[in-house]
């Protein structure tokens, strides 16, 4: 390939070959995990340098040929800067934000429920908005993902063949844990915080 490009300074030549290589190896096809990360890393950095002195005549080549792009990795995500984070924050749900303000006003618990959360609103945990959102059943599909974002997951329950809800008090639940527990820590909490219930709807 060097040899063939060093006749000419016609960048589309330059493409042409990389096209070439794509199709020998099958990644145009969709079948990039045949080529090696070291053929593929080798591969674009001399396309780089070739397609660099097919336009520049050799004059940008020479920098680049001189440049240490060892730890370049086109595979890599891209960092994570200011700008990032704001169109991440621009794509999150407005929800996220009360939910989170509400495990923080019940200090972050190991356990909860939607009903926990749902209390918040009579203390200025929460909205009344976001009270009805949570209870609106059109929104059951999208409460365990809020939770996850939120570093919370639900907690099956292993008695329970179904639907693996927990009965807390006299309702049947959902019974979310941090993520940051173990899967044992996660059903041991949830198990006490099911007997709790319990014990409190006996009092009753």
């Amino acid at each position: 390939m060097n040899s063939e490009l060093s006749k000419s300074h016609d960048p589309y030549k330059a493409i042409n070959l990389w096209d070439k290589w794509l199709k020998a190896t099958g990644v145009d096809d969709g079948h990039g995990y045949r080529v090696p990360v070291e053929v593929w890393d080798a591969a674009w950095s001399g396309c780089l340098r070739l397609l660099a002195f097919a336009i520049a005549g050799g004059h940008v080549a020479a920098y680049l040929a001189e440049l240490d792009i060892s730890d370049f990795n086109p595979k890599a995500p891209p960092p994570k800067t200011d700008a990032f984070w704001e169109i991440v924050d621009s794509n999150r749900a407005p929800e996220n934000a009360e939910l989170a303000d509400a495990l923080e006003y019940l200090d972050n618990p190991d356990v909860v429920t939607i009903a926990d959360v749902i209390e918040t609103q009579f203390l200025d945990g929460i909205t009344s908005d976001f009270a009805d959102w949570l209870q609106d059943r059109k929104n059951g599909r999208q409460i365990p993902h809020r939770f996850e974002e939120c570093g919370y997951v639900a907690v099956r329950n292993p008695d329970h063949k179904g639907e693996g809800r927990w009965v807390v008090g006299k309702k049947r639940c959902a019974i979310y844990a941090k993520k940051t527990l173990s899967k044992r820590d996660q059903l041991a909490r949830a198990r006490a915080k099911a007997e709790a219930g319990r014990t409190d709807a006996g009092r009753v």
